[in-house]
C-alpha cells in the first residue's frame, strides 16, 4: 500500500505542476515514440491467438519489477478489487487459454514530465470461443518512468466496464502557469 500512495502522490504531484500532451504538444523526440512503442507492447502482449498464451517474456521486459497491477471488476454493481506484483500477475495470466484474446486501445490520452508519463486510455477487449464472441471495455489508467533505457510500467490500474458510459474527458483540467 505504500508504494501505491507514492505513486499517486507523484502523479498528483506531475499533474499539478502542469503537464503537457504528448500526443498533441510534445516534440515527436525518441523518448516520446518509445512511450508510444511501449503503450502499444503492453496491448498486443496481453493478446494472444486460441490455445496460446500472452507473451510473457515481453511483458516481464514491459513491467517495473516493483510493479504493482490492480484493478476492478465490477459484476452486478458490485465492485471487486485486485492487486498484484509484477510477479503474481505474470504467473496469473502465465497459461495457455482455449480461447483468442485482443486488446484493442480506442482512445488515450498521454501526459508526458521528463521522465515520467501517465497513461489514460480505454481498451476494448474481444474473448472469442468455440464461435462464441464476449466484448467488453476497461478504462486503464498506466504510469510509467524512463530508465534511460526504455520506459518501464511502474503501475497500471484497470477497472472493467459497468453500466455508466465510458470516455475520457476530464472533469476539470488546471494548468498552473507560474511565469
Amino acid at each position: 500500500m505504500k508504494f501505491n500512495l507514492y505513486a499517486a502522490l507523484l502523479f498528483l504531484m506531475f499533474l499539478a505542476i502542469g503537464t503537457t500532451c504528448a500526443k498533441d504538444n510534445y516534440p515527436q523526440d525518441e523518448k516520446a515514440s518509445q512511450l508510444d512503442q511501449a503503450v502499444k507492447q503492453l496491448w498486443t502482449a496481453l493478446s494472444h491467438q486460441a490455445n496460446g498464451s500472452p507473451d510473457i517474456k515481453g511483458l516481464d521486459h514491459l513491467l517495473h519489477d516493483k510493479a504493482v497491477i490492480t484493478g476492478i471488476r465490477q459484476p452486478l454493481n458490485q465492485s471487486e478489487l485486485s492487486q498484484l506484483s509484477k510477479t503474481e500477475f505474470l504467473s496469473r495470466i502465465n497459461k495457455v487459454n482455449p480461447y483468442s484474446f485482443t486488446e484493442i486501445e480506442l482512445d488515450r490520452n498521454t501526459y508526458l514530465y521528463d521522465n515520467w508519463a501517465s497513461v489514460q486510455s480505454i481498451a476494448l477487449s474481444k474473448r472469442v470461443q468455440d464461435g462464441n464472441t464476449e466484448t467488453y471495455k476497461g478504462i486503464n489508467s498506466i504510469q510509467l518512468a524512463f530508465d534511460g533505457k526504455s520506459w518501464k510500467i511502474i503501475s497500471l490500474y484497470y477497472a472493467l466496464e459497468s453500466q455508466s458510459p465510458m470516455k475520457l474527458d476530464p472533469l476539470e483540467l488546471i494548468t498552473n502557469d507560474t511565469q
